[in-house]
């Protein structure tokens, strides 16, 4: 995966490996970018264009890029024809309700996708529009395993059921077994080719089979695990192993001045009588 630093990925070069369906782009990066940030709106366009027919790009990771509702509409345009991307990170941006909507819109059509991550979107509550839209999705999309975001709405039970159903079809694709029984009626099934594609881009980091083969939490989770909801298959993962060491710590009692009369018994109080001097409970006031 492309990371920020000396050998970055520019926008610009992204763009032209997009377009000319360059193999060895398998994970574009393009997360925090500052020339992104600032020309959001020249550039996402550009992006979603060139990655409406690629075939090669299996993860494009566009987290804190400036991107508004406005700019997903060429990004769900591009998800609507795409058929290789398998995670789409978009955390850390300005995507709301109307953009989420376009979104599940563009993945009744997708079938590649098995990652969303919208954690941590500024100023962003998805409430009940986003659920009921996704819930149509969910009529239809059979292939998408995880949502990464923050959902406030009462009913999101319902879309739990959806995603538990999907992952479900997917351990019994993996398994060779048949899934007719829990395939939805709107659903078709899924043809051999996308199977072996799925299965390939396993290996893509953000992805959830990528987790369970290397049992290690992906990036995009941890770096969105403080804004991520509690269980599910849209939830965080749990806490790290340094995490739980340290709160093992913080459980260890305190050490206390007092010594455990086993270990340091007391020594015996000497007589009055050999010592000539009088306990203070029978001396006579009167003396």
């Amino acid at each position: 995966m492309f990371k920020l630093g000396s050998t970055a990925l520019t926008p610009a070069a992204a763009i032209q490996r997009l377009e000319s369906n360059d193999p060895t782009l398998v994970s574009c990066d393009l997360s925090g970018n500052a020339v992104m940030q600032m020309k959001s709106s020249e550039l996402v366009p550009k992006i979603a264009a060139a990655l409406a027919h690629n075939t090669s790009c299996h993860e494009l990771c566009l987290g804190d890029c400036a991107i508004a509702d406005a700019l997903i509409t060429p990004i769900a345009e591009a998800l609507a024809t795409n058929t290789t991307l398998v995670h789409l990170n978009l955390n850390g941006n300005k995507v709301g309700n109307d953009g989420a909507v376009q979104l599940a819109r563009a993945l009744v059509r997708n079938r590649s996708l098995m990652q969303l991550n919208l954690i941590g979107q500024k100023g962003t509550k998805f409430g009940d529009t986003t659920l009921a839209e996704f819930i149509k999705t969910f009529d239809v999309n059979v292939t998408l395993l995880k949502i990464v975001w923050r959902l406030e709405s009462r009913q999101s039970f319902s879309l739990n059921k959806k995603l538990v159903r999907n992952n479900d079809i997917d351990r019994r694709i993996k398994a060779g077994k048949d899934y007719a029984d829990i395939l939805p009626e709107g659903a078709a099934p899924l043809p051999p080719a996308l199977i072996a594609h799925r299965a390939a881009a396993g290996c893509v980091i953000g992805t959830p089979r990528a987790a369970e083969t290397s049992g290690a939490a992906p990036d995009s989770w941890r770096s969105s695990v403080s804004d991520a909801p509690s269980d599910g298959p849209h939830s965080r993962p749990r806490a790290m192993p340094q995490c739980r060491a340290r709160n093992a710590r913080r459980r260890l009692p305190r050490p206390t001045a007092r010594l455990d009369a086993t270990t340091a018994p007391s020594r015996p109080r000497p007589h009055p009588a050999r010592t000539g001097r009088l306990h203070p409970a029978v001396v006579d006031p009167g003396i």
